[in-house]
């Protein structure tokens, strides 16, 4: 029995031997069969069962033990009699798989399952539990942070990433800090986020820009406090301190940034009186000093006043009173409006003439209002003359010409010749000047003709003519000809100029001379402004031809006035169409999935070529070509052949 059984073990090992040569196709990169690779060795092995299951435990990567029937516990080690147990025969190895295609799956090459190799690249000792890797040390400058089962990527973290910066879990920060890097140690950034600082630089550094520089006590740098002394409502915008308030009599005058000595400078100075830079003035003042937020004076320079005391009045005795604004006295302003050459002698307005129609009667000191008397409308430029002031506003007399500021509702002042005494002469709502001066209603081509006060009306055109731009205020009337090709035959029917040539207009149509190649003029229904419309070269009646894809490289394209399709008479139109000779219907027995079928097409003969329009069988719609022979007849072709319809 014994005898028996190695024989059909070794049956079984043989074939092995030519498993081995393909381990590594099937992933079982250290299959053997036991001890060397020597055939002596694996004839051994075959001939002591008991020691070759020895030997295949040991081995990691070792297959035969699934392979060999009954290999695991062969015999039990006492001779391997008939009795034996034969489902203990049949047990795996323990600790390997024996269901796995890879063999044993305990090894760093197979850990927990086929193909999961532990890492050796960056970690050292590494080991396999059965479910997962274990590693005894990493390689310099690594570490194993993330070891979730099975762990084949090993100590995967550097030390001098900003994920791992030093140590597992020494992340640096991104969330305030920018341009973050790492030496091995610490945490290093470019920058800060607006608004955050980098403070607390102690290795490793992960918290990176963790002071908000934002706050009073630490604005726009570390340790940058805001004023509280003589500030209040101190809070910080980014980089400057800023404060809702100062304490009475101080103001905050030097805000450079960042500005924390706040509300520095005391405001009941002559200096800074009630506000920064408020200095009171010692130019034409005496006495100055400040009372609160305003200065004070006891006197004034000869010839000054102080006549804008409104405070904080830091101008103080701003007022010269030989100026035209303050001829003698505050508010004494010599008049502008119709004199000229305006000044003062300490005490009274001068002027050295009026304006037209105006005089200086009354010159009683201050004088200020200078030529205040208007020339009587009725003697502009002579005696009698007389401004109009019917339709007309604001008559005046300029030497010897009526001048007006405006005219009365629905008039207008068209001629102003001099002395243009009949002012706003000219009724808005007349043919004559509709609207304006100079609007004339078109009388031309145009019939009854009337003005609505801002725009021409017509009742109706002269024959041949149309009033297409009624545009206010319409005054060139009936302007556009119906014989024009840009309105033939009425307003906006523009003649075709796209594909057509040659246009004109009889008045009621448009007619071309000729079309752009591969185009027609199919439809002349009046008014024709379509022109050339089809891009075909000839029409179906009034519409156009249909477009057809030939499926041949020239000319890929025919005309006709059939529909689209795939029939037997649109392939034999199609093989017509582009030049066929021989245009003649034939079938041939192919293969229609998976089925003996016939295929049907015209084929023709076209520039020595033989071309046949399938339209009934595996491929309908397709076109197949050969080089003619005598006989140019269908054949089976396939899905990505040209198309046509």
């Amino acid at each position: 029995m014994m005898k028996a059984r190695r024989a059909v073990w070794i049956a079984a090992v043989v074939p092995l031997a030519l498993l081995a040569g393909c381990a590594n196709l099937w992933g079982f990169s250290d299959v053997t069969l036991g001890g060397d690779s020597g055939g002596d060795d694996a004839t051994t092995a075959a001939e002591a069962p008991p020691e070759a299951s020895t030997q295949a435990d040991a081995d990691a990567g070792d297959v035969a033990d699934t392979l060999a029937p009954g290999e695991a516990g062969y015999d039990g080690g006492s001779g391997g009699e008939a009795g034996e147990d034969a489902s203990a025969d049949a047990a795996p190895d323990a600790g390997a798989d024996s269901g796995a295609a890879c063999g044993r799956t305990d090894t760093i090459l197979n850990c927990g399952a086929c193909g999961l190799a532990c890492d050796n690249s960056k970690s050292l000792g590494a080991a396999c539990s059965g479910t997962s890797c274990s590693y005894t040390s990493c390689a310099a400058g690594r570490a194993d942070c993330d070891n979730t089962p099975p762990n084949t990527n090993g100590c995967e973290s550097a030390l001098t990433s900003t994920s791992s910066c030093g140590g597992c879990g020494n992340v640096c920060d991104t969330t305030h800090s920018t341009g973050a890097s790492c030496d091995g140690t610490t945490c290093a950034y470019t920058g800060c986020a607006a608004g955050w600082a980098d403070c607390d630089t102690k290795a490793p550094d992960t918290n990176g820009c963790e002071t908000q520089v934002t706050g009073a006590t630490g604005c726009g740098a570390c340790g940058q406090s805001c004023d509280v002394t003589h500030s209040v409502g101190a809070t910080c915008g980014g980089t400057s301190c800023s404060y809702s308030g100062c304490a009475a009599g101080y103001a905050d005058c030097n805000k450079t940034p960042p500005d924390t000595d706040g509300c520095e400078t005391p405001v009941t100075t002559t200096a800074n009186c009630g506000a920064c830079g408020s200095a009171c003035d010692s130019v034409h003042s005496s006495g100055a000093a400040c009372s609160g937020a305003t200065c004070k004076y006891t006197g004034c320079a000869l010839g000054y006043a102080d006549c804008k005391a409104v405070a904080p009045d830091t101008d103080g005795c701003e007022t010269s009173l030989s100026s035209p604004t303050s001829c003698g006295g505050c508010a004494n302003v010599c008049d502008t409006s119709h004199s000229t050459g305006t000044g003062c002698d300490g005490s009274s307005c001068t002027y050295t003439g009026c304006a037209p129609g105006w005089v200086d009667c009354d010159k009683t000191p201050p004088n200020t209002n200078g030529c205040e008397t208007q020339v009587s409308g009725q003697a502009c430029g002579a005696c009698g003359t007389t401004c109009d002031t019917t339709h007309s506003t604001g008559a005046a007399c300029s030497g010897s010409t009526c001048t007006y500021t405006g005219c009365a509702s629905g008039y207008a002042d068209c001629n102003v010749t001099p002395p243009d005494t009949d002012g706003c002469e000219s009724l808005l709502t007349s043919t004559t000047s509709c609207g304006a001066c100079g609007n004339a209603c078109d009388t031309s081509r145009s019939t009854g003709a009337a003005c609505s006060g801002t725009s021409c009306t017509y009742t109706g055109c002269a024959s041949g003519w149309a009033n297409c731009n009624k545009a206010a205020p319409d005054t060139n009337g009936c302007e556009s000809a119906l014989s024009s090709t840009a309105s033939c035959g009425g307003c906006a029917n523009v003649c075709d100029t796209i594909h057509s040539t040659g246009a004109s207009c009889n008045g009621t149509t448009c007619s071309y001379s000729a079309c752009a190649s591969g185009w027609s003029d199919c439809d002349k229904t009046p008014p024709n402004t379509d022109g050339c419309e089809c891009a075909t070269p000839g029409c179906c009646g009034t519409g156009c031809q249909t477009t057809h894809s030939s499926g041949i490289p020239t000319p890929a394209h025919y005309y006709d006035c059939n529909q689209t399709g795939h029939s037997q008479t649109q392939a034999a139109a199609a093989c017509s169409a582009v030049g066929g000779s021989g245009c003649t219907a034939s079938s041939v027995p192919c293969s229609i999935v998976g089925l003996l079928g016939s295929v049907q097409s015209v084929c023709g003969t076209v520039k020595g070529i033989c071309y046949c329009w399938q339209y009934g069988g595996s491929n309908p719609g397709t076109v197949q070509s050969s080089t003619a022979t005598a006989s140019c007849s269908a054949v089976c072709g396939t899905s990505s052949d040209p198309t046509w319809n």
